[in-house]
């Protein structure tokens, strides 16, 4: 899936595309190091499960380069999504959950995307083709293609999505003022766009509840 980096977030579906896709070309890629799975179990980080918190080590950076930390989120509730420019299934949810992220951040939401896939070449180009370049050249481009104001975290080495037990993109984990998940799964019920009214709005309804300050129901969907 991935290589080094460096998150964290937060005090931070449907068969939909694995994180790491298979290779569409040809990508100049750092040598992975060994992912959280196949270090010895002693030194691997906590899982994090629901009602748990990030482990405060865990740390990455965005595609700028500028440091996330657990830390700096608390008080803040905070919406990490798994999220990949490529996937089918992510580019069907693209305009609602663009919708959430502006209509939120305006209440103080905290949204991070987290790109775990080298594979598929979606972040192996960290290092710009030519002097003057940006990194992330692809990243940028699709940001700036669909207008997407995403703050968006690298995670070389899948060292968060083996934390987090992120299986599929999209896969949305909130967490509380406090830094506790409680909430992992759908965007909506709706990948296609296609029910209308009839649509479950999970992440919009998680939202509402904890900025109302009452307690979040469902704590999952799958």
């Amino acid at each position: 899936r991935a290589s080094p980096f460096a998150l964290v977030v937060l005090g931070f579906w449907l068969a939909a595309s694995p994180l790491a896709a298979a290779p569409q070309e040809s990508v100049v890629r750092p040598e992975p190091e060994a992912t959280e799975r196949e270090k010895p179990e002693s030194q691997r980080p906590k899982l994090l499960e629901l009602g748990g918190k990030i482990p405060a080590p865990l740390a990455l950076t965005d595609i700028d380069g500028e440091a996330v930390r657990s830390q700096a989120l608390l008080g803040k509730v905070v919406v990490v999504n798994f999220w990949s420019f490529t996937c089918p299934i992510m580019k069907g949810w693209e305009s609602r959950l663009k919708a959430i992220h502006d209509e939120y951040t305006d209440r103080e939401v905290v949204f991070l995307m987290v790109n775990s896939n080298v594979g598929n070449g979606e972040i192996g180009d960290a290092e710009p083709a030519k002097e003057g370049d940006k990194p992330y050249a692809k990243i940028r481009g699709y940001l700036a293609e669909h207008e997407l104001p995403y703050r968006v975290l690298v995670d070389l080495g899948s060292k968060v999505a083996d934390v987090f037990q992120a299986r599929t993109t999209p896969d949305v984990y909130v967490f509380d003022p406090k830094g506790v998940l409680v909430y992992r799964g759908l965007i909506d019920d709706d990948p296609r766009g296609n029910k209308g009214e009839k649509t479950t709005h999970h992440l919009r309804g998680v939202l509402d509840m904890l900025l109302a300050g009452e307690a979040v129901d469902p704590k999952a969907t799958t």
